[in-house]
């Protein structure tokens, strides 16, 4: 059955912003955690700025989505950035990268033994800790990287990356 509706875009709630050295240590990177209003296990993760050159996509990354992109790696086995490339069609080349800089300062990843391996999952008690508690205050922060500034025209948020409606959960 074909209809006229549009798709529900959801309400994504800003419950963290940090910032993060990028891998090369030459830039920082600003960043958002966020959350569905309607489905608080819905985790997701924004680039909104680099202090360098490189550009980036500041749509929505869902938590769910890297994890689902990391299902033919075992839970302990390391991981080639190449893995999540998938995940980053259509957006800057730069964002796979930046996107791996914040999920290793958010300690939901850490570089493997030896590095050269790449990546493994880590599980960040104190990280998800935080961000349960800042989801059940119903942390709903400003977006200031959404704002007109002097020399922009309005810009609307991003919309979010299509997501597998899987429950983000610690690895």
């Amino acid at each position: 059955m074909i209809t006229n509706e549009a798709p529900v875009t959801p309400i994504i709630r800003i419950a963290k912003i940090d910032t993060c050295p990028s891998i090369s240590g030459l830039s920082e990177l600003t960043f958002h955690i966020g959350y569905e209003a309607d489905n608080q296990q819905q985790l997701c993760l924004r680039l909104v700025h680099n202090t360098g050159n490189g550009k980036i996509h500041p749509g929505w990354l869902y938590l769910a989505d890297i994890e689902k992109a990391l299902a033919s790696v075992p839970v302990d086995g390391a991981f080639k950035a190449s893995v999540l490339k998938p995940l980053f069609a259509g957006r800057s080349t730069n964002n796979l990268h930046f996107t791996l800089a914040c999920l290793l300062h958010c300690g939901l990843l850490k570089k493997a033994d030896p590095s050269e391996d790449g990546y493994v999952r880590h599980t960040a008690p104190e990280w998800w800790q935080e961000i349960s508690a800042l989801i059940a205050a119903k942390t709903a922060l400003p977006d200031p990287s959404m704002a007109p500034s002097a020399d922009t025209k309005d810009s609307a948020p991003a919309k979010p990356v299509k997501s597998a409606k899987k429950a983000a959960v610690p690895a």
